[in-house]
């Protein structure tokens, strides 16, 4: 694609989220009206959490808002939340970083964009290792996360998960064991999973995004 096409693009999409952003400012407080409850927690593995706090204009109940969790990770910390939240949170490097790997592949492949994954802020709690890459320091990340965990609601909790990060079946099949009798729900676009979508209600298929 011509770079100047790319540019546009990019630059179209930013517009479109920054008018997005002002009309949830406004429009935030009349739609919380009809939400009940309000208090809950959403512990996401990615920052789908925050776009459903900031079109309520909802307070931040949970540490995880903005931060993106590897399937195996999340699964660790979804298993054990209370306990991984006594855990000090510390920055690793790149290279300590559990999806290494991963990372390396994807960004060979362009899969992060004009992003350099080396300036992403990687962090540990315990053996959990997630990035959080919508922060440009990791002190003022601690300070959000040390405040928001003792926002959490676990009388009233919803837990999202998704099939990117190379997420297996395994580890769709261990989500919906952890979460079985819970708030949760899991978007998949792999086609060999849709199935599972029409005999569980946590679990949608989103055919737009469909993997082949």
């Amino acid at each position: 694609m011509n770079a100047n096409i790319l540019h546009l693009k990019r630059e179209l999409y930013q517009a479109k989220i920054k008018l997005q952003r002002v009309r949830d400012i406004f429009l935030g407080p009349f739609r919380r009206m009809f939400l009940k409850p309000r208090d809950f927690t959403i512990v996401s593995c990615n920052c789908w959490d925050w776009g459903v706090y900031f079109r309520y204009q909802l307070p931040y109940t949970s540490p995880t808002t903005n931060l993106l969790f590897p399937p195996k990770d999340y699964l660790r910390f979804i298993s054990d939340m209370p306990r991984y939240l006594k855990e000090d949170l510390v920055q690793i490097d790149l290279e300590s970083f559990h999806y290494y790997d991963y990372v390396v592949r994807r960004n060979k492949r362009g899969g992060f964009g004009d992003k350099n994954p080396e300036n992403f802020i990687y962090c540990r709690l315990g053996d959990v290792d997630f990035v959080a890459w919508h922060y440009s320091e990791f002190e003022d990340l601690k300070k959000k996360w040390n405040r928001r965990r003792e926002r959490v609601n676990y009388d009233k909790m919803l837990f999202k998960m998704h099939d990117m990060w190379e997420c297996t079946f395994e580890d769709f099949q261990r989500f919906l064991e952890l979460t079985e009798g819970k708030n949760a729900l899991f978007l998949t676009a792999k086609k060999e999973w849709k199935e599972y979508a029409a005999d569980n209600p946590n679990v949608i298929y989103v055919e737009k995004y469909a993997k082949v």
